[in-house]
């Protein structure tokens, strides 16, 4: 539940995984507004500093891509 509108949705993330070593991704700019390419650790402690600079959903996507690694 979104806790600022205590709007529920029922949806499917996908979530995709990998390992990228010595690239820089180049996403299509006609896809892609602005991306980062972050450390899930250093995700998390940004997520919970600033809970709000966020999609409510992140959270529980971060911890499902990152339950196998």
């Amino acid at each position: 539940m979104d806790t600022t509108t205590g709007r529920v949705e029922h949806e499917w993330d996908h979530v995709l995984t990998g390992v990228l070593e010595g690239r820089t991704p180049v996403p299509d700019p006609n896809e892609v507004a602005d991306y980062t390419w972050q450390d899930p650790d250093v995700l998390r402690q940004r997520m919970t500093a600033g809970p709000h600079e966020f999609t409510p959903w992140l959270a529980d996507v971060l911890r499902l891509a990152t339950h196998h690694r």
